[in-house]
């Protein structure tokens, strides 16, 4: 089961990238990552998708997302999380 971590959750990508995890066997959303004072930090994942609740919180920061793989679309030199993944998180860019 690969568990997955969408960069950038609330646009238009990411939200293809949550709604596509979620259907997928195989693959299990931990979350997603918005910019910090969104007013999505703290909802649930899947709800910005309108599909149920999921247990997957959308959070400024990718920190907590132990041994995940995480998706992003956006640009390197958009991305301030690029720094903060650890050895133990690959980045798939889309």
């Amino acid at each position: 089961m690969r568990r997955i971590l969408i960069a950038g959750g609330s646009g238009r990508m990411g939200r293809a990238l949550i709604e596509a995890t979620l259907t997928t066997d195989g693959a299990t959303l931990v979350g997603a990552t918005v910019r910090e004072g969104s007013s999505l930090a703290g909802v649930d994942a899947a709800e910005l998708v309108g599909l149920p609740h999921t247990g997957a919180p959308v959070v400024t920061n990718v920190l907590a997302a132990k041994e995940t793989d995480v998706l992003s679309t956006s640009q390197p030199s958009s991305r301030p999380c690029q720094i903060l993944l650890g050895v133990s998180r690959r980045e798939l860019l889309v």
